[in-house]
């Protein structure tokens, strides 16, 4: 018989198995830095995405993002009312 910790345990990583499954992967370059608050790192950047024409309006936690710099995203597409289709990172890794 399985305890109640480990049940709950078991129902905490299927909703992480979910939740990282649903996650988008994007790669790219950063272009330019569109904002960015420094107390919170909150940032706008549009980003070249290898295989795409258009620059992607990516929105995140970004600890001093630097044009130039290459990204390993994970996140998910969003649509801003105002701003359109955007990527929310959620994780990232830069080179």
């Amino acid at each position: 018989m399985r305890t109640l910790i480990e049940i709950e345990q078991e129902s905490s990583d299927r909703r992480t198995e979910r939740g990282s499954s649903m996650l988008a992967d994007l790669r790219g370059q950063i272009e330019r830095i569109t904002y960015t608050n420094d107390e919170s790192g909150f940032t706008v950047a549009k980003v070249k995405v290898y295989g795409q024409r258009d620059l992607v309006s990516v929105v995140g936690n970004l600890v001093a993002p630097t044009p130039g710099e290459i990204m390993e995203m994970k996140g998910e597409w969003v649509n801003h009312p105002r701003f359109g289709e955007q990527f929310k990172v959620v994780h990232y890794k830069g080179n």
